[in-house]
């Protein structure tokens, strides 16, 4: 059972996630429409993801031949490695940033999961073998979610938007070939005005749940 401290600090963790909203849009090539997958399958996406894309755009291969997909602490950490080198070079900054953050995170995760393991874990997706289940903290799993749901895709326009009113706005210099800005920018507009409005119900709800919760807690004794 968690501590009363670990419980507290949970709650803590579920109001800090809502104080701020960010809004995305995104330029791809093409749309899968699919959900993410379960988060041991997401976790080697990603490392494939990224593993692939230092391969192919820069030639670094992180890859050990014959090995099948896999994600651990010790791969995001080569990964990190890999982009932090590259950064060097001063192209794709902004992609190979993204790697090494979130591969830094991502490594944390493992970190935590390996913690008392008498060997580190290693997800694999080997032929005929699904990969071993994880239990990720809802903050992990938000890490996750969003890396995954990025991948390396290139934003276009992002809208960062503070609970005390401030608000950062990012709009790529050049829009990308082929892509007309104009309605990548109503787009965006209409995405924010939508997430806002669910922002705002969002906030009241998990306020009123967290202070039906404390009162519960302290007996039903409300300030």
């Amino acid at each position: 059972m968690p501590s009363q401290e670990s419980f507290n600090q949970r709650l803590k963790t579920i109001a800090e996630g809502v104080l701020s909203l960010e809004i995305n849009t995104i330029v791809c090539a093409h749309i899968e429409a699919e959900k993410m997958p379960q988060p041991e399958h997401a976790l080697i996406d990603l490392a494939n993801e990224y593993g692939a894309w230092l391969r192919e755009r820069h030639k670094k291969d992180v890859f050990t031949p014959g090995e099948p997909s896999k994600a651990s602490a010790a791969f995001f950490q080569t990964l990190r490695q890999a982009a932090t080198e590259l950064l060097r070079n001063g192209e794709d900054a902004n992609l190979l940033e993204r790697i090494r953050k979130n591969s830094d995170q991502l490594m944390g995760i493992f970190l935590r999961i390996d913690a008392g393991r008498a060997q580190p874990i290693e997800l694999t997706r080997a032929q005929q073998q699904l990969p071993q289940e994880v239990e990720l903290k809802p903050e992990e799993l938000l890490v996750v979610r969003k890396a995954w749901e990025l991948m390396l895709d290139e934003i276009a326009m992002q809208t960062t938007i503070q609970i005390d009113g401030d608000v950062v706005q990012r709009i790529l210099r050049r829009a990308p070939k082929g892509v007309d800005l104009d309605q990548v920018m109503k787009a965006h507009e209409r995405a924010v005005d939508i997430s806002t409005s669910f922002w705002g119900d969002l906030v009241g709800l998990i306020g009123g749940a967290l202070k039906g919760l404390g009162q519960l807690l302290t007996g039903g004794k409300s300030s």
